[in-house]
């Protein structure tokens, strides 16, 4: 699993609310996912399973699920 990684603004840049909310009840968040776009497997798993034309008894074998591809996430939320 990749590290998340989180980048704040400093304060000087724009006033920080502190509910995480600005004063009009905005919420804007910006997520990047896999930044390096790495090319792995998030989990894998060994154990039986059986595809059709497969015998009756399953087959062992490596099962996987890759990591996410590169994503940008832009979220906006109103606080009513």
């Amino acid at each position: 699993m990749l590290p998340s990684i989180t980048v704040t603004a400093p304060a000087d840049l724009e006033k920080q609310p502190t509910d995480a909310a600005s004063e009009n009840g905005l919420k804007l968040n910006l997520d990047v996912l896999n930044l390096l776009n790495t090319q792995a497997d998030q989990i894998t798993y060994y154990y039986t399973s059986r595809l059709a034309g497969e015998p009756a008894a399953g087959v062992n074998d490596v099962h996987f699920h890759p990591v996410e591809p590169l994503a940008v996430r832009f979220t906006l939320a109103k606080a009513f």
